[in-house]
C-alpha cells in the first residue's frame, strides 16, 4: 500500500474543494440529510456607502453560524451591532432554520449577546489565558417548523406527517390544573358519554362519578375547554392510584394523557408516594380499545402486578404499578418505547454504531479540549444512550444485558482478586498498568 501524505496548505484548491463538497453531500445524502452549507456576509454602510460594520457566517443544516462580526471602532457602542444581528436573525426567521450560533472570548463583550437574546449554551474555560475563554451562544428562531437540513423528499414527508393536510396546524398548548369536586364529576360524566366503547356499564359509571369527588382531580385544558381528566387517590400510605382517567374522542392522541400522568406523578412525589398503581382490562380478553389502554400506560413504565378477576366480574384485570422513585435508566427505556411507537428509530444497527463512534469523537475532543465537566457528562451519557439504542434494536432486554455484564465481570474480577492473592499481593493499588492487564488477560482466559 502507498504511504499517504499530510500537507499543510493556507488555501484548498477549488478543484480539491468540489472532490470534497460533492462526496459529503453523498454521505450526508444517504441519511437524508441536506449539507445547505453556504457562505455569506451582511455588511452595513454608512451615508458615504463605507463600510462600518460587516457579519460573517453560513448555514449548515439546518443552523446559521456566525463566523466574524465586526463594528467599526468610530460606530461602537451605538446599537449598529445589535442591528447587524437582528438583521441576520429577520433575514432567515421563518425559512425553516432552527437556530443561530456563535462564540466569543471573554475579552470580547459576552455579556451583548446575551441583551441581543442569545443564551448562553457551555463555557470553554482558558487556564493558561482567562481572555481567551470561550462563552459558546445560541438563538432559536421563533418560527416552529424545522425544514431546513433535509433533503427535500423527506421535507415534503414530514410537513405531511406534521400537518395532516395541506394546511400548515399549529398545535395547542396543553394546560393541567387541578379542579374542584364539583367540576370533577361534570367532566367526568361528559367524558363518559363521548367514550361509550370504554364505559358501557352505568351502574360502574355511577360509582365512578360519586368516587371522583374524594380524589385529587387533575383537568387537562385547551383553548380554555377541558378535555382531559386525571383522578387520583391514596388508598395506603406511600401509595398512590388513578381511580379514573380519560381524554375526549376528539383529543385523544395528543399527549394529553402523558402530561395528566407526568403531573400526576409529580402530585404523588409531593405526598410522599413511592408509587403508583392503575387498573384495567387484562391483555388477555383482547379489546380492542383496553388494549390501547394496557400499552399506553406499558409505554410510560407501568409494569403488571398482578391479573385477578374481581368478585362480581366477568373478565380478568390486570393491576399495574409505576415505581415514583427516580430511575433514570427505566424512564430512558420508557422514552425509547415512545420513540419508537411514534415512528422515530433507526433504520438499522449500522447507523446506532456510527451514531456511538461520533460519541467517543466528542468525548475524546471535549477531554483534550479541558472542556467543561457537564459537556463531558453531556457527552458520555450520549454514548451510553447509543449503547442502549444498540441492545434494544437488535432485540436484547436492556437490564438482562446488563445483568449478563455485570456477572462476566464479577467472575473477572473475582478471578482477578484470587490471581492477586496468589502473587502475595493485598490489591492492585500502585501497580502498573501493563501489570494489571497482563492480570486481566489471565483472567479472561481461564
Amino acid at each position: 500500500m502507498n504511504e499517504l501524505e499530510i500537507n499543510f496548505v493556507d488555501h484548498l484548491p477549488d478543484e480539491i474543494e468540489k472532490i470534497m463538497r460533492e462526496d459529503l453531500v453523498k454521505y450526508e445524502g444517504s441519511y437524508g440529510i441536506d449539507v445547505n452549507y453556504k457562505r455569506f456576509s451582511l455588511i452595513l454602510t454608512n451615508e458615504t456607502k463605507s463600510p462600518v460594520g460587516v457579519i460573517n457566517a453560513f448555514t449548515a443544516f439546518s443552523e446559521v453560524y456566525v463566523d466574524d462580526m465586526w463594528v467599526h471602532s468610530s460606530y461602537r457602542g451605538k446599537g449598529y451591532g445589535r442591528k447587524l444581528l437582528q438583521a441576520l436573525e429577520d433575514h432567515f426567521e421563518g425559512k425553516g432554520f432552527n437556530n443561530i450560533n456563535l462564540v466569543t472570548n471573554a475579552f470580547n463583550a459576552p455579556e451583548f449577546y446575551k441583551k441581543c437574546g442569545f443564551t448562553e449554551e457551555f463555557i470553554r474555560v482558558n487556564k493558561v489565558n482567562p481572555k481567551l475563554t470561550k462563552t459558546f451562544f445560541i438563538k432559536h428562531f421563533k418560527n416552529a417548523e424545522q425544514t431546513q437540513g433535509l433533503l427535500k423528499y423527506n421535507t415534503r414527508k414530514l410537513r405531511s406527517e406534521i400537518e395532516g393536510s395541506s394546511h400548515a396546524k399549529k398545535l395547542d398548548s396543553i394546560e393541567i390544573e387541578e379542579i374542584d369536586y364539583d367540576r370533577a364529576e361534570m367532566l367526568c360524566r361528559k367524558i363518559t358519554a363521548n367514550l361509550p366503547e370504554y364505559f358501557g356499564i352505568s351502574s360502574a359509571n355511577e360509582q365512578y362519578f360519586k368516587g371522583v369527588r374524594y380524589c385529587r382531580n387533575l383537568a387537562a385544558k385547551i383553548n380554555n375547554q377541558y378535555v382531559g381528566l386525571l383522578s387520583l387517590n391514596f388508598p395506603h400510605e406511600n401509595i398512590s392510584n388513578i381511580y379514573w382517567m380519560a381524554v375526549f374522542k376528539n383529543h385523544q392522541a395528543k399527549g394529553i394523557g402523558r402530561q395528566l400522568i407526568a403531573e400526576a406523578c409529580r402530585l404523588a412525589k409531593m405526598q410522599n408516594a413511592n408509587s403508583m398503581t392503575v387498573e384495567t382490562l387484562a391483555p388477555e380478553e383482547a379489546d380492542e380499545n383496553y388494549l390501547k389502554s394496557y400499552h399506553f400506560y406499558q409505554s410510560l413504565g407501568f409494569k403488571p402486578l398482578i391479573t385477578i378477576k374481581p368478585e362480581g366480574y366477568h373478565w380478568n384485570m390486570v393491576y399495574m404499578v409505576k415505581h415514583l422513585t427516580s430511575n433514570a435508566l427505566n424512564d430512558l427505556l420508557s422514552l425509547e418505547k415512545d420513540a419508537r411507537e411514534f415512528g422515530f428509530e433507526w433504520p438499522n444497527e449500522a447507523m446506532i454504531i456510527e451514531q456511538a463512534i461520533d460519541e467517543c469523537r466528542e468525548i475524546k475532543e471535549a477531554i483534550e479540549n479541558q472542556d467543561m465537566p457537564e459537556r463531558i457528562q453531556e457527552e458520555i451519557g450520549d454514548l451510553l444512550h447509543s449503547a442502549i439504542s444498540l441492545c434494544e434494536f437488535s432485540g436484547f432486554d436492556v437490564e438482562k444485558t446488563l445483568a449478563k455484564v455485570r456477572n462476566k465481570f464479577g467472575k473477572r474480577m473475582q478471578a482477578i482478586k484470587n490471581l492477586t492473592y496468589e502473587l502475595g499481593l493485598p490489591n492492585l493499588k500502585g501497580q502498573s498498568i501493563e501489570f494489571m492487564m497482563e492480570l486481566w488477560r489471565k483472567a479472561k482466559g481461564g
